[in-house]
């Protein structure tokens, strides 16, 4: 069972009440304000009607809901979808991502992707027929920039073993309808007359980011590689002590550009083999006009993440990946000078020339980078109804 607390916040107000002369302190009032951080979080979207479902018997068959997003809520937290059955395909334990995009008449990619959270069960689920029981939920830590009447999608996708949502074969939803790959690609089809069984929850304004502390870097560059769409540079890294939050990462830039230049920067969980079966924990797509410059000033290509929790001590993987365009990115190639030496202990390079499929391990070579973190997120978020088992743990 997932179950979540928080304490409310302890906001101290002081208010000093002087005499006509302006010298003599009368007396101090102070205010305890208990704030509740579930107030933050409302709902916004919902459909709970339901009537069937369709079995994905791959795990490259995704289901999805276009939705409009509600009048004054800036920034989206959470999103649960319902769960109906046909559990295969490997698990448990399920892993499954929800992608969030912004709207396209058909094609869901990297070019339209907005964010990711990624959920894994360790067990199987159970089905009830009531239709607010039975969800399975996802977090966007700090929260996700949105636009009020703007329409978006929502894409969930299977890594490790399947099940099937719930849907309703009926056109219940204004503000979207259901999405359907049938198994293959990018490519959706949009159904009209069907709705997924879905919420969002969403908050009236995004808190003032938490930028957070320089924590891992790499500074000492003497080479870079250009690298384009279909290839893919990464680093493993150690997240520092006591930062349980990722706020954002840098690149250095060498050279070779060809602009504009769209890029996603994913981070995932360190497997020791290929990065990509790593758990994706977040991704951000960046479009960057230039003008880039090596030196004076230097330039770094940064991502911001919506905090993303992390584990003091735990090694991560991040992946650099051009959907549009071309740029150098800065390394140091411990077998040259300056600095012919493995210059970050707590990880190294990696490359992939074939969008993925394989990597190449550097172990003596790091990329020019540097992440930020912080002890906490800026966005407390609002607890999950705890009822039965089959939440995400």
């Amino acid at each position: 069972m997932k179950s979540m607390c928080f304490p409310d916040f302890l906001v101290i107000i002081e208010e000093k009440v002087v005499t006509s002369d302006k010298t003599k302190l009368i007396f101090t009032l102070t205010f305890l304000l208990f704030i509740s951080p579930s107030a933050l979080a409302v709902l916004d979207q919902s459909n709970l009607a339901w009537n069937t479902t369709i079995n994905p018997t791959t795990t490259s068959w995704f289901f999805g809901q276009t939705f409009t997003q509600g009048a004054g809520l800036t920034s989206l937290e959470q999103i649960n979808v319902k769960y109906f059955g046909y559990e295969g395909n490997g698990g448990p334990p399920y892993t499954s991502v929800i992608e969030l995009h912004n709207y396209h008449p058909d094609t869901y990619n990297a070019a339209t992707l907005i964010a990711t959270s990624t959920q894994t069960s360790v067990t199987s689920f159970a089905f009830d027929a009531d239709p607010a029981i039975g969800h399975v939920w996802w977090d966007f830590p700090g929260g996700v920039a949105v636009t009020p009447g703007n329409q978006y999608a929502l894409i969930i996708k299977h890594s490790n073993g399947t099940w099937a949502p719930a849907f309703i074969n009926a056109d219940v939803y204004a503000g979207g309808n259901l999405l359907n790959n049938n198994g293959a690609g990018d490519v959706y089809n949009n159904a009209s007359t069907m709705d997924l069984a879905f919420q969002t929850h969403s908050s009236a304004t995004i808190p003032e980011p938490v930028i957070g502390a320089l924590d891992q870097s790499n500074t000492e560059v003497n080479t870079g590689f250009a690298v384009g769409v279909g290839e893919i540079m990464g680093q493993v890294f150690t997240q520092g002590a006591g930062l349980n939050y990722l706020t954002a990462i840098e690149i250095r830039y060498y050279g070779w550009e060809t602009l504009p230049l769209t890029a996603t920067l994913e981070l995932r969980d360190t497997t020791g083999g290929n990065p990509e079966d790593g758990t994706l924990r977040a991704s951000v797509t960046k479009t960057f006009t230039g003008p880039f410059t090596f030196t004076g000033p230097e330039t770094w290509l940064r991502w911001d993440f919506p905090d993303v929790a992390v584990i003091p001590g735990n090694q991560y993987t991040f992946l650099y990946r051009p959907t549009v365009g071309a740029m150098g990115a800065a390394y140091n190639n411990s077998g040259q000078v300056p600095w012919n030496a493995d210059v970050y202990l707590d990880g190294s390079m990696m490359m992939s020339w074939d969008g993925g499929a394989s990597y190449s391990q550097y172990y003596n070579h790091d990329v020019g980078f540097k992440t930020y973190s912080s002890t906490g997120s800026s966005i407390p978020h609002t607890p999950h109804p705890a009822t039965v088992s089959e939440y995400y743990d």
